[in-house]
């Protein structure tokens, strides 16, 4: 069994890019999870623009998600096709104003 990082405190600016490297098991998804509002910290805030998404109701995280998070889940077996048909359902929703 793998405990989460005691701690963390991370901040990352408009326009940067950041890459979450570690080994398996230490964290990683668990970080991204709590970023996007899709898991809760057992102890502590996530803020997001200084707003705190870890005390949000269920409601109130799709909302937020819907208006300024975005997710691109990987598929091992099929990465290529996979990400091709999520980038076309995107830029159709684009293209629809739904985004």
């Amino acid at each position: 069994m793998s405990e989460s990082p005691d701690g963390v405190s991370l901040e990352i600016n408009a326009g940067e890019f950041v890459s979450a490297v570690g080994t398996s098991g230490s964290g990683k998804s668990t970080l991204l999870y709590m970023m996007g509002g899709l898991d809760s910290p057992t102890s502590g805030r996530v803020l997001i623009n200084g707003e705190d998404i870890s005390e949000k109701s269920a409601e109130q995280l799709t909302v937020f998600r819907r208006r300024h998070i975005g997710f691109v889940f990987r598929n091992k077996e099929k990465p290529l096709p996979f990400a091709r048909r999520r980038l076309k359902i995107l830029r159709s929703a684009i293209s629809w104003g739904a985004v």
